[in-house]
């Protein structure tokens, strides 16, 4: 009796281990990708290194706020964004990641609320012999992927680029003035690899981002109030002009005066908002460097990682 105490034991245990690990594997294999876009862009603003972007819409069927962990390799270290947004072209929000590796991987888990994911690591491993340059990619297979995209940026000074599977003919981009391949690929399957080789030639360490033109937006013009107008406005800034300065010293004291008398609290309370959302914000633009969007123009805020308007990924410096 004793020795079948024992074994009813044991069976339990082992029934509630596997239990615990059933359920997080059932919970992996109810998270499918519609779509995959894995974009390489090697040596675009990090030397001898490439950045990989990942673009994932999740299925319609796929539970919102459920666990997703992705594999990096060992090498590329933690992302430098996970982000998420509603549709493929709406502003990015940052999304809270945790790590931990191996010593082959390190597992990046998320849980996102939204449809669109797009997260991005660099990956050092670009191999350089001469000036003939290479550098390999693989999709570990994480999960399944019903469509596979994927597009390779040809570094700005790069020749002789052999890319394999094939991505088809090269195609410029007008607005970076860059060459990128592209192709779809069938879906794959849960724990179903897929490899690609790119090789180029390229005799020096120039990056393709320190040429891409940006786009600022023009400077604003302050307008201005009479040499005699500044001891009772003193915040109003020097004319360029006769008629904006007349026109600017009517406005301005009006709006002031508005803006003194009714409503100063209102009026103070604006700064510290702005700053407390500044201070939610992690990561991005620091807060005494300015940045425009080298897509669209628009200038970035402290904090941002990716454009408000067309939501491209900033060039931020020592990002």
């Amino acid at each position: 009796m004793k020795g079948m105490k024992n074994l009813l034991l044991w069976a339990g245990a082992l029934a509630v281990l596997m239990g615990a690990i059933w359920r997080p594997a059932r919970a992996q294999s109810d998270v499918r990708f519609n779509t995959l876009e894995v974009d390489l862009w090697p040596e675009y603003d990090r030397e001898r290194a490439t950045l990989v972007i990942y673009r994932i819409e999740l299925a319609p069927d796929v539970p919102r706020s459920g666990q997703i962990t992705l594999r990096l390799p060992v090498e590329a270290g933690n992302p430098s964004a996970v982000a998420e947004a509603q549709t493929a072209t709406d502003t990015l929000f940052n999304v809270q990641y945790s790590t931990r590796q191996d010593d082959h991987w390190v597992y990046v888990t998320f849980s996102p609320t939204m449809p669109h994911v797009r997260l991005e690591y660099y990956d050092p491993r670009l191999t350089v012999d001469g000036d003939r340059r290479s550098f390999a990619y693989q999709w570990p297979g994480d999960y399944p992927v019903d469509g596979l995209i994927v597009e390779v940026q040809q570094p700005r000074t790069a020749t002789r680029i052999e890319i394999t599977p094939s991505l088809g003919e090269p195609q410029e981009n007008p607005n970076d003035g860059l060459v990128y391949y592209m192709a779809s690929f069938a879906g794959l399957n849960a724990g179903e690899t897929f490899a690609l080789q790119v090789a180029y030639q390229k005799s020096d360490d120039s990056l393709s981002a320190s040429k891409v033109p940006v786009v600022a937006e023009p400077p604003q013009t302050a307008a201005s109030v009479p040499t005699s107008a500044v001891d009772i406005l003193p915040w109003v800034l020097g004319g360029i002009g006769v008629l904006l300065i007349l026109a600017g010293a009517v406005w301005y004291w009006r709006t002031s005066r508005m803006d003194v008398v009714e409503q100063p609290r209102k009026h103070r309370r604006r700064p510290a908002g702005r700053q407390k959302a500044q201070e939610r914000k992690s990561g991005g633009v620091p807060p005494d460097v300015v940045v425009y969007c080298h897509q669209c123009g628009k200038r970035a805020d402290p904090g941002d990682r990716f454009c408000r308007s067309c939501g491209t990924r900033l060039r931020i410096p020592h990002d």
